[in-house]
This record gives structure tokens, C-alpha cells and sequence, in this order.
């Protein structure tokens, strides 16, 4: 253990005794000095109790030379980080670039310059005490995003509300950093079911939060919420808050007893219904601006799309419209295709196939969140 001596350790590699001599000499004031006279010896020090801050290793060594050595220490998790200076009287450029090659960060030529070996060693040991500051910064960031990432899953409904008279299904598929995408289901006695589907622009901590913010608020919807005021009330508490993100939301209610879904959207991505009857996809693209740009937007009036027996009702972010398929074209058209050609499906199904096409086209990782729902009436 270090004790009481903070100084920084140095492992000294180096076969010749005189050699281990001139380095001590010039270094044993300002250091902690330990000596491997083999590679072998050198592996087993660094990785040992008190590992090294840095290694003045020799290239000319029998059994195991310095250039070995390097690849090694770099192969080896628990010394791959430890800086490796070279220290050799060959000084020929490809000399040098085989040592870098190996994973020295430095070359030292011999004979050894004192004042130069002490400049060079308090150079690595400052650029290597920097990168250690910032991976433990970016492992204390990934930990908080994680911790985000977790309380943000937990807005996610787990399951559909109940239905004797509607199938849903959806997915959400987040990007890898935090985002903004969100979904509720509420209900009520008459069997009613009220959807909000909304996408906060960006990602990160900010969209995060907006969110969350999200969250709260729609604790205070239920069916019977006139809509278009509630909207507007939250476009303006968003002005507040809101710097650069913006929201765009629908909200709408599934009735059985009209067998319609009537919404509002306010930026949204436009909802898709196949009709059973026609075998044909309509799309609503009526939309207003999405909330927290300006202050007192007009909301859009509400619309209402009657549902038969057999038809299916699609919703979706831009999460899904703005990729672009690895042929060139938008990704939207292989989605329409495929909710024509599996109609007859049940709606887990479809929007199961709904998602393994955007994750098909993004290698498993969309470049923003993804929110898909379906919905069928009963009866088909």
C-alpha cells in the first residue's frame, strides 16, 4: 500500500542493473520507485496490489522484449490504462513507430537525459491523472442516466387498459440516452379510453424532465376533460418552463358507444386507420402547432374518425416517420404496406411486425424514441 507516501509510483523495467541505477538516481526523490528485471516480472507488478502510475520499460530484453511486454500490459484490463514509456538505445523512427504501435504513449532514447526523462514522465502522468478525472466523470454521467433511464421506464404503462370492446397493443422503444417520449392510458365507467401520446423534442436530461412534467399533468385528464382547454392551458405552463424543447401531443378518446376515437392533435405524427371495408389506409393530416412555443397558440378543433368491425386505427411519434429506409425511401411506405398486407392479424401481431421494420432499418438502434399503438374494435 501506498502508506503515508503519496508520491507518484513508477515501474522501473529493465534487465541491466546499471540501467536500473541512472533511473533511480534521477527519479527516487520525486517518486516511488518499484524494478521488474523481466517482462514477465513487469506484467506481474503492474497488475499486482498497488499498481503503477506509469512504466519506464526497456525494449532490449531477453526471453520477453519491451514491445511484448506493451502489447500485453494493453491487453490486460486491469494495466491496459497504465501510460508505458519506452526507454531504448535503438532511436531510429520505426523504432518509435513500433513502440507506439505497441501502446507507448512515449520514447526515451539512451543515454538518459535527466531533466528530459523527468519533463516527459510529469507530462504523461498529467494527461493520465486528466483522462482518469473524465472517466470517472463519464462512469458518475452513465450511473445518473441509468438512474434516469430507470425512473423514466416506470412512466411507461406495462399494460393496456382492460377492453370488452377495444384490442390495443403498443410499443416504446427508447433511444439509448434518456428522451422524451410519452404515453398514459386512462378510463373510465363507460368503458371509454383515453389515450396521450406526446413526444418532447431532443433528448438528454432536459426532455427528460419536460417528461416527467408530463407525468404529472396528466394525472389531472380523464375522459370527461374538454380537451381543447386543457391544451391550451398546458401550452402556456410549457412557455413557462420550456427554453429550446418543444412538445407536440395527441389526446383523444376511444367511445364504444359512438364507436369513434375523437382527438386532438397538436403536432403529432397523423394518425393512420384502415378500413376494413375499403382494405385501404386513410390518413388524418390535419394537425396544429405543437405546445411550449408560443404563448396562447390556437389549438385545433377536435376530429373524430368512425370505427367498423374490422378496422384498425394506427398512432406514432416521429420517432418512426423520420427514418429512412436502406433503399433511399421513407421508411413510412414499407410500414403502410406492411399494416395492408397484415390487416387480417391481430394487433399485437401487426404492431409487433410495425416494429421489427424500424428496428430492421436502424441496426436495433433508432436514432430517436419510438412510440407505436394499435387499435381494433371488436367484432371482426
Amino acid at each position: 500500500m501506498k502508506g503515508m507516501d503519496d508520491r507518484p509510483g513508477i515501474l522501473l523495467v529493465d534487465d541491466e542493473p546499471d540501467n536500473i541505477h541512472v533511473l533511480k538516481t534521477i527519479l527516487q526523490d520525486d517518486y516511488r520507485l518499484q524494478v521488474a528485471k523481466s517482462g514477465k516480472m513487469a506484467i506481474s507488478r503492474a497488475a499486482g496490489e498497488v499498481p503503477p502510475d506509469l512504466i519506464l520499460l526497456d525494449v532490449m530484453m531477453p526471453e520477453m522484449d519491451g514491445l511484448e511486454v506493451c502489447r500485453r500490459l494493453k491487453a490486460r484490463k486491469e494495466t491496459a490504462d497504465i501510460p508505458v514509456i519506452m526507454v531504448t538505445s535503438r532511436n531510429m523512427v520505426t523504432d518509435h513507430a513500433r513502440g507506439f504501435e505497441a501502446g507507448a504513449v512515449d520514447y526515451i532514447a539512451k543515454p538518459v537525459i535527466g531533466v528530459l526523462l523527468k519533463a516527459r514522465i510529469r507530462t504523461q502522468l498529467a494527461l493520465h491523472s486528466r483522462q482518469k478525472e473524465l472517466a470517472e466523470k463519464l462512469a458518475h454521467n452513465e450511473r445518473e442516466l441509468e438512474l434516469a433511464r430507470s425512473i423514466q421506464r416506470r412512466f411507461t404503462p406495462e399494460i393496456v387498459p382492460e377492453s370488452p370492446d377495444f384490442d390495443l397493443s403498443f410499443r416504446i422503444r427508447q433511444k439509448r440516452a434518456i428522451g422524451g417520449d410519452y404515453l398514459d392510458f386512462f378510463s373510465d365507467e363507460q368503458r371509454r379510453i383515453g389515450i396521450l401520446l406526446a413526444d418532447v423534442s431532443g433528448h438528454g436530461i432536459p426532455a427528460a424532465l419536460l417528461a416527467a412534467f408530463l407525468k404529472a399533468v396528466s394525472f389531472k385528464i380523464t375522459t370527461v376533460t374538454p380537451a381543447g382547454p386543457f391544451l391550451s392551458q398546458l401550452n402556456n405552463e410549457l412557455c413557462e418552463i420550456t427554453g429550446e424543447n418543444f412538445v407536440t401531443i395527441l389526446l383523444g378518446i376511444l367511445d364504444p358507444a359512438t364507436r369513434t376515437f375523437t382527438f386532438i392533435n397538436a403536432g403529432q405524427s397523423y394518425p393512420v386507420h384502415y378500413r376494413k371495408n375499403r382494405n385501404e389506409l386513410e390518413t388524418y393530416r390535419d394537425s396544429g402547432t405543437a405546445l411550449g412555443l408560443f404563448r396562447d397558440t390556437e389549438i385545433p378543433a377536435p376530429q373524430s374518425i368512425a370505427l367498423e368491425p374490422g378496422d384498425r386505427l394506427f398512432l406514432y411519434t416521429d420517432g418512426v416517420t423520420e427514418i429512412t429506409a436502406r433503399d433511399g425511401r421513407p421508411i413510412e411506405e414499407k410500414i403502410r404496406a406492411s399494416l395492408l398486407r397484415d390487416a387480417g392479424r391481430r394487433i399485437d401481431d401487426i404492431i409487433a411486425g410495425f416494429t421489427d421494420i424500424v428496428l430492421g432499418e436502424t441496426d436495433d438502434d433508432p436514432p430517436d424514441d419510438l412510440t407505436m399503438i394499435g387499435i381494433s374494435l371488436h367484432g371482426d
